[in-house]
């Protein structure tokens, strides 16, 4: 297998830097430096993205990804602040007229909104999306986390986002245990704590609801208005699975529904590792819906 640019760069760097002044050097670096950042800058549009946005057609949209995370040339971003369209998506419509969007994609954000915001949410991407376009959506899988409670798996709860071991997401040891762990995935505040509760009642309720009601009792366990306040209401209160997240799709439009995974997408710009990152991988749920023409 050939070399890459970045691997030929180095060879070379370490094979002429013991014959170059220290001066000569010293520009050469910082002048590849710059070419780097220059070429970051452009790649995301950065500098013309203001001015270009109106002119890609059709549209590509990410949702619930801020031009702080995510800048990729010929993409918008929506987002509740901080991206090309600042929306709020629990009440707010997505600003786009229909049938403009060729591709939609969201990654981890569905979990932060209740149903009837997400129902409202995929009838919108519906709307605005041409016919065969295609929505992919990425978002924790409830079974995936049910299965490794059952299973007793902590490191799947602690990798790769593992707190401290000396200290847990949610503050204290408490929060590094199995039981904590699931219910904090499942319902957490938007600095990422969650609540910290007994395992023998988290176990209880385990075994007398079915997934969907144990979710619900995890989210009922937060207690935004007295403890942090509206600016931290964004954090984790809904799950899904395939089947769940299957009908909501359907209701809104969409006829083809299919569960995919990382990097397996029908679209090809979609397997993009800035789009589908790996850091959330093990714990995540791929679905694509395309609407129909």
């Amino acid at each position: 297998m050939g070399k890459s640019l970045h691997r030929i760069i180095a060879d070379v760097k370490w094979k002429v830097k013991p014959y170059l002044p220290s001066a000569v050097w010293t520009i050469l670096r910082t002048g590849w430096f710059s070419l780097q950042t220059a070429w970051i800058i452009l790649r995301g549009g950065w500098i013309f993205r203001p001015i270009m946005k109106h002119f890609w057609k059709p549209k590509k949209l990410v949702l619930g990804d801020t031009n702080r995370r995510f800048v990729c040339w010929g993409w918008e971003t929506v987002d509740i602040a901080n991206a090309d369209y600042n929306v709020n998506f629990r009440n707010d419509d997505i600003p786009f007229p229909d049938k403009s969007c060729s591709i939609v994609h969201t990654s981890h954000m569905i979990e932060h909104l209740p149903d009837e915001s997400a129902s409202h949410l995929f009838s919108e991407v519906y709307r605005v999306l041409r016919p065969g376009g295609t929505f992919r959506i990425v978002c924790p899988d409830l079974d995936k986390l049910i299965q490794a409670y059952k299973e007793n798996d902590l490191a799947f709860f602690l990798t790769p986002l593992a707190p401290s071991p000396k200290e847990g997401i949610g503050g204290g040891k408490e929060s590094l245990l199995l039981h904590n762990n699931l219910v904090r995935t499942l319902a957490c505040y938007a600095d990422g704590k969650g609540p910290i509760v007994e395992k023998e009642v988290v176990d209880k309720k385990f075994k007398e609801y079915d997934k969907y009601e144990f979710a619900k009792w995890c989210t009922s366990l937060l207690d935004v208005q007295n403890r942090l306040g509206e600016d931290q209401a964004w954090g984790h209160i809904n799950a899904y699975d395939f089947s769940k997240l299957k009908k909501m799709l359907e209701e809104a439009g969409f006829a083809n529904v299919v569960r995919s995974s990382r990097g397996q997408s029908r679209i090809k710009e979609l397997r993009k590792s800035r789009l589908d990152r790996k850091r959330s991988e093990w714990i995540s749920l791929y679905v694509e819906a395309i609407k129909g023409s």
